[in-house]
């Protein structure tokens, strides 16, 4: 349930900055196309948050319910909140690194969420070895 509480807050979040961007384009009385003007960092931090978590959406739920069916789950369960937790980090961690800097501290939420989706990997195919 987190899961989806957090995409449909990661929807809102979008849609709020494009308000926001449009909204201040139409002040200074210039023409907003929603696509045409990716380049702003908020409507690209806003619109990574969205894309990437749909990206990883279908191993995520998928390995997850047949890890904690299959596997242990409760250690799977305590795995999925920490994917949670570190998905919920990832806008601000995108944002906070757009403006000329690297953006290897997004990596800290990516990677961690790989970690998470190779570990139910795994110990799917072990048990399904033994």
């Amino acid at each position: 349930v987190a899961y989806f509480v957090l995409y449909y807050l990661f929807i809102g979040y979008q849609a709020v900055v494009i308000f926001r961007v449009s909204s201040e384009y139409k002040k200074k009385g210039e023409r907003f196309q929603r696509y045409y003007n990716a380049g702003d960092h908020r409507i690209l931090a806003a619109d990574r948050t969205v894309g990437n978590m749909l990206e990883q959406m279908v191993p995520f739920i998928s390995l997850f319910w047949l890890y904690v069916v299959f596997v242990d789950p409760h250690f799977g369960s305590t795995l999925g909140w920490v994917y949670v937790a570190s998905r919920f980090t990832y806008p601000f961690l995108y944002k906070n690194t757009w403006r000329g800097k690297p953006r290897l501290k997004v990596l800290a939420s990516t990677v961690t969420n790989y970690a998470v989706i190779v570990f139910f990997v795994v110990g799917l195919a072990k048990k399904g070895l033994s």
